[in-house]
């Protein structure tokens, strides 16, 4: 299956340009309304389940509905646009330096957020150069999810920045192979969201989920109050 990337003219750019093709795919109403729910819903479940303080949390929403959004956009156009990606990395990093000063996270927090964001960011851009089968907007992107995730912990980092896109990814590719169309171009960014969304909304809850009911075995006089 060939995937290939070829940057748009505009791509390097760092503001909107109303010509990119994502523009007015955007803002059709048949998708900026369930984009926007969507984006919404996400936001407010990223802030709900964050537990890092007030900043982090309000950084978690605005990245996830963001990544919304770029999925969309790269799912429509096979395009990650600078002028979504390249502020994310503020809206992630500096309410976790924020926090880490305010003692709402620890300052090796925030130094594995920035190692996860370094690595993932490597990783990524070493794929995209030698294999080609991302782009290089999925290596800016992957250095965002690094950051985000990162403050969580490494192990978080690592499986919503890599390991669940490449399954989600692989999986996808396989069913496009045996369907035969062995020259479809997949646009990697969806997973790559989809990777981080499923690890903030469904593993981080069945984990608390998990360690509540293994305290309660092990010490039978733990209670919790669910009322």
């Amino acid at each position: 299956m060939a995937m290939t990337y070829a940057p748009a003219p505009s791509e390097g750019a760092i503001y909107p340009d109303p010509s990119d093709p994502w523009v007015p795919g955007l803002l059709k109403p048949a998708v900026a309304i369930p984009t926007g729910l969507v984006a919404a819903a996400a936001g407010a479940g990223a802030f709900i389940q964050s537990g890092l303080g007030l900043a982090v949390s309000i950084s978690a929403a605005l990245v996830a509905a963001a990544l919304v959004v770029l999925a969309v956009i790269d799912w429509q156009t096979h395009r990650l646009p600078n002028v979504i990606v390249l502020p994310l990395y503020a809206v992630a990093g500096l309410p976790a330096i924020y926090a880490a000063g305010d003692g709402a996270i620890t300052w090796k927090a925030l130094g594995t957020a920035a190692a996860a964001m370094a690595g993932l960011y490597v990783f990524w851009w070493v794929l995209a150069a030698v294999t080609g089968a991302v782009g290089f907007g999925d290596v800016k992107l992957a250095g965002v999810l690094g950051l985000a995730l990162g403050v969580h912990g490494g192990f978080e980092a690592v499986t919503g920045g890599l390991v669940l896109p490449c399954l989600l990814g692989g999986v996808v590719a396989v069913v496009v192979l045996l369907s035969g169309r062995r020259n479809t171009e997949m646009a990697f960014g969806p997973y790559l969201v989809m990777g981080t969304l499923l690890l903030t909304s469904v593993l981080i809850i069945l984990g608390n989920l998990l360690s509540d009911m293994l305290v309660a075995v092990i010490d039978p006089r733990i209670k919790f109050d669910h009322a």
